[in-house]
């Protein structure tokens, strides 16, 4: 997918234009949910597979001043031409870690990824989940 051939959605608000905004000129929009009642915030992209094929990324139970940076690290990775790739081993991307990203069902999607699905207008793009290892090194 290119993005000179994408069809952006209308945008209904300054939040929407705001994302849209970023997409064009960046490559990528970063969305960071809060937790609540109990459950671990996340925070995913918008915009890597329009702009470069590359897959979203979502986070989940990262600070948000870690994800976002981690995140915008993704998108730059993919800008440059180096993607990642789902299994194999990412270093440098949490100090201290290397992660892996795995494929995420499109069946999460209305759930957690409401906004992607909004700016594709459909829910057939590729994402993949980050995964940090526990201090032994397991996943």
């Amino acid at each position: 997918m290119a993005l000179d051939d994408f069809v952006f959605p209308e945008p209904e608000d300054e939040f929407d234009r705001k994302l849209i905004a970023d997409v064009r000129e960046v490559g990528w929009h970063v969305l960071l949910i809060p937790g609540e009642q109990g459950t671990p915030g996340w925070a995913f992209t918008v915009g890597l597979y329009a702009s470069f094929g590359h897959p979203e990324c979502v986070v989940f139970g990262l600070p948000r001043r870690v994800a976002h940076p981690v995140l915008n690290d993704v998108g730059v990775r993919a800008r440059e031409g180096a993607p990642i790739e789902p299994g194999v081993a990412v270093p440098d991307l949490l100090s201290g870690f290397d992660c892996q990203f795995r494929e995420v069902a499109s069946d999460w999607y209305p759930a957690l990824l409401g906004y992607a699905r909004w700016f594709y207008q459909r829910a057939d793009f590729p994402v993949l989940q980050l995964f940090w290892p526990d201090k032994q090194a397991r996943f």
